[in-house]
């Protein structure tokens, strides 16, 4: 299966994700967030295909399944170890 493909397959699970709406709610951290009118335009295309859903939090699915992408999460709970990393771990025990 070559990357494309992957991308793909990631991208259908998010989908079918939105499509069953219930989903526990887990902390979330707001930040402002510029993007290219014809990239909003298709965020808010998605959030009418799946009205259960704001705008919010598509653009929160999408930027953690970008982020699982890049790099996992670590298991690991120890010290951090770079400025990058106490950032992260940071956010992500609020």
């Amino acid at each position: 299966m070559g990357r494309h493909d992957e991308v793909n397959m990631k991208m259908r699970k998010l989908l079918e994700r939105w499509q069953s709406v219930s989903r526990s709610p887990e902390p979330r951290v707001t930040l402002e967030l510029a993007l290219r009118q014809h990239d909003a335009a298709r965020v808010y295309a998605l959030a009418e295909m799946h009205p259960g859903l704001g705008v919010e939090e598509i653009l929160g699915d999408i930027i953690h399944a970008a982020l699982d992408e890049l790099q996992p999460c670590p298991t690991s709970t120890a010290a951090p170890r770079s400025p990058k990393t106490s950032l992260a771990t940071r956010f992500t025990r609020m």
